[in-house]
């Protein structure tokens, strides 16, 4: 061990925060669809006391509180924008994500595992979009599926 690798070794955790925040922040902005009320106080405070259940380790727990609570503000602030959602199968930054982006810029791109898991989030209304294969999408025709735009072998589609 030596700095070179302990450095490598923290670009690698922060790259990881990052994605698991920006998953987190998705994952906010598809609850909102299916909350009353962008606020949530008894779920907030069940939150927040967790955090300081687990908040033992080498963070400060003031800290830790205070880092949650920019999170929580911040995941306040994007359901209350009121984005339209398109989901995609694929990483995020992958070649889906700028079909998309293309398509439609305004939108929230939120990457899924597969094509089953945009189909599933599309009908149960958690986004308002999904992009899939071209390929994919001619096997959805006739389906509750139509599709809104064409792009670099993608299709954006929505349900009827």
């Amino acid at each position: 061990m030596n700095l070179e690798s302990v450095r490598a070794e923290i670009d690698r955790i922060d790259d990881e925060i990052i994605a698991l925040l920006e998953k987190r922040l998705a994952c906010a902005l598809v609850a909102r669809r299916f909350k009353t009320a962008t606020v949530d106080q008894a779920r907030e405070e069940e939150l927040f006391q967790r955090i300081a259940a687990h908040s033992t380790g080498l963070a400060d727990a003031e800290f830790t509180q205070e880092l949650w609570k920019r999170i929580v503000a911040e995941c306040r602030a994007i359901q209350e924008r009121g984005l339209e959602v398109v989901a995609h199968a694929g990483p995020r930054g992958g070649p889906e994500e700028s079909a998309a982006r293309r398509l439609k810029p305004e939108l929230a791109c939120i990457a899924m595992a597969d094509t089953q898991e945009v189909l599933d989030a599309l009908y149960s209304g958690a986004v308002d979009f999904g992009l899939v294969a071209a390929a994919e999408a001619l096997e959805l025709s006739g389906s509750r599926i139509h599709t809104i735009a064409r792009e670099d072998g993608f299709v954006l589609i929505a349900t009827r």
